[in-house]
């Protein structure tokens, strides 16, 4: 019997005062952060997998080859956030996930982040195809999607929130 995936996870997260701007906004670096560290969280929470377990015990990785954002409305201080992360693409050696930052109650979007990620051999440092495991893994939790524009990708999510 095949294992069924959250192909969508989400988590709550709460803005952290070092993290703000003087006028209280999440600033604009640190929203990868919260992105990253929320998807660490979905990886282990909802598929026990383990990136830095698997970094040791098979000398591979994922690194970030390109991150596309769009801001949509400032996440402000102490603000309960949601985020939420799916894979969009799978290749051979690499993978995007999409990510995209709510309000609490998931009325308003914060932000839409693109992340490309190559999987890499860490002795090599060369581009490395994902292995059968992974790739079944990869495949089950994708939600393939049209790579559009990211502005427009945000203004799409956001006109389906208002149809709600």
């Amino acid at each position: 019997m095949e294992t069924q995936f959250e192909k969508t996870p989400s988590s709550k997260k709460v803005i952290q005062f070092q993290d703000c701007d003087p006028y209280g906004h999440l600033n604009n670096g640190r929203y990868f952060d919260y992105f990253l560290n929320a998807r660490e969280d979905h990886l282990v929470n909802f598929y026990d997998l383990d990136i830095f377990h698997i970094a040791r015990q098979k000398g591979v990785a994922w690194f970030v080859g390109k991150h596309e954002i769009v801001y949509r409305r400032p996440a402000e201080l102490r603000e309960e956030i949601i985020i939420s992360s799916e894979v969009i693409n799978v290749a051979d050696k690499s993978l995007i996930v999409e990510f995209i930052m709510y309000d609490k109650d998931k009325k308003h979007i914060k932000a839409v982040l693109r992340s490309t990620f190559v999987h890499l051999d860490l002795k090599t440092m060369k581009a490395k195809p994902h292995d059968e495991e992974l790739s079944t893994l990869l495949n089950n939790v994708l939600v393939a999607r049209e790579l559009n524009d990211i502005f427009q990708r945000a203004l799409e999510l956001e006109s389906a929130l208002k149809s709600v």
